[in-house]
């Protein structure tokens, strides 16, 4: 048994409490599952605020210092670097980055730099430019990452009744983050600058990349929105598609897709499922390709150098412009047998290739460490792990002065709207 800390920021927490990706919540499950004791760190539960990519956390440092350490991890993995420095100071063991996004997302940017041998990168698919950056930035060695190709627990439904068309579960990425970053520009020589600096910074400016991607998403759903597509994400991040197309946001669907069963609903029951470009990866593939590969729907692609590797059986039909996603998905919805044959031959890739065993397996390699114990008995798979409760900060008092001011200003504030509604005050 290998005790492992698992310290993650779920994306999906604040529509479902306590709940991970479904990419993550498989990872752990896999560790488990194989006989590894588990200690997981959701950061969404102490993060108190968060302003420039700085995150503060309240827990009382000493009790968990005191967890972490009889906890005693003999290995931590943590998505984007999301971890608290107290655990980062407090512990010896490997550190595993799991690079779920670019290294611009990281945290504690400094303590890597400063005990970059502790690291090891792990990436998805088998080419991206997450090393180079690396490299560059903390001066990581080349030996210290190495790929895991793709990975998914989802399961095809062979008597899944079909719903939709084409059926797409994600992001159209964040545009708004670069309206923070541009806002404050006061002159129209100040605002090129920034436009600029964005430019230049490129994958390292996350709102560069955000604006980048969401750019050209809407354009390739909106080329299809026609085709019976629907698409399932967070609200708040589809509605303001309606800015520039209102029949795709007319597409969007407020059912919540975020376990791996939720997914599997939604992919086994569409003829198509597309993946879209996405800045921050120009080699590399999301991790939700091979959640569709699994499944009974079919799947299409911007190119990609990946696709082959994940593909051996199939070649994966790919499409460059919104026209030609376009012009692609009328001739698969035309012809079932194409369709028949793009999935069995990606289901048989996924699942020789790409389920979390193979994960496992290539982490051991590459790391010297054992995650898969065979010695293990089937009891293995009723291994759990939970959250440590963290004794959080005991609020302030308020005072008697402190009541009576505030009970000053809501009287204040009453009589202030009556007088106004009266025309005394304007």
């Amino acid at each position: 048994m290998t005790k492992i800390l698992f310290s993650v920021l779920s994306n999906v927490a604040s529509r479902r409490k306590g709940l991970i990706d479904s990419f993550f919540q498989n990872f752990i499950d896999s560790l488990t599952q194989n006989g590894n004791e588990v200690f997981l760190f959701l950061s969404n539960d102490f993060i108190k605020s968060s302003k420039d990519n700085v995150v503060h956390y309240f827990y009382d440092k000493e009790d968990l210092i005191n967890k972490v350490n009889h906890f005693s991890p003999e290995l931590i993995i943590t998505p984007n670097h999301e971890i608290p420095l107290d655990i980062l100071e407090n512990t010896s063991c490997p550190i595993l980055v799991y690079t779920a996004d670019s290294p611009a997302y990281f945290r504690n940017k400094k303590y890597i730099k400063e005990n970059k041998d502790r690291y090891f990168f792990m990436h998805g698919g088998w080419n991206n430019i997450f090393p180079a950056i690396l490299k560059e930035i903390y001066d990581i060695k080349e030996e210290q990452n190495f790929y895991i190709g793709h990975t998914t627990n989802v399961q095809a439904d062979p008597n899944a009744i079909i719903k939709r068309n084409i059926g797409f579960i994600g992001f159209i990425g964040w545009p708004g983050i670069a309206v923070n970053t541009l806002i404050h520009s006061k002159t129209q020589e100040e605002f090129i600058h920034t436009i600029n600096e964005m430019e230049k910074q490129g994958i390292d400016s996350i709102a560069y990349t955000q604006i980048k991607t969401s750019n050209i998403r809407i354009k390739v759903l909106d080329a299809i929105q026609d085709l019976g597509l629907e698409v399932f994400g967070i609200p708040n991040n589809f509605i303001p598609c309606g800015g520039y197309s209102w029949e795709l946001m007319k597409c969007f669907n407020f059912k919540q897709v975020l376990t791996t069963k939720e997914n599997e609903e939604i992919l086994n029951s569409s003829l198509i499922s597309p993946n879209l470009y996405n800045y921050q990866a120009p080699n590399g593939l999301s991790w939700r390709v091979s959640d569709v590969m699994a499944s009974n729907a079919a799947l299409i692609s911007p190119p990609k150098d990946d696709l082959k590797k994940l593909s051996p059986y199939i070649d994966i039909p790919t499409y460059e412009t919104p026209s030609e996603c376009r012009d692609l998905c009328q001739k698969l919805l035309k012809d079932t047998l194409w369709r028949k044959e793009l999935v069995e031959g990606s289901q048989k890739a996924i699942n020789e290739f790409c389920r979390p065993i193979h994960t496992l397996e290539k982490i051991e390699k590459y790391m010297g460490i054992d995650l898969i114990h065979k010695t293990m008995s089937s009891k293995a798979s009723n291994s759990s792990y939970k959250l440590t409760p963290f004794k959080k900060h005991k609020k302030k008092k308020i005072s008697w002065t402190q009541i009576k001011y505030k009970i000053y200003y809501k009287i204040w504030k009453h009589f202030n709207k009556q007088l106004k509604k009266k025309g005394f005050i304007s």
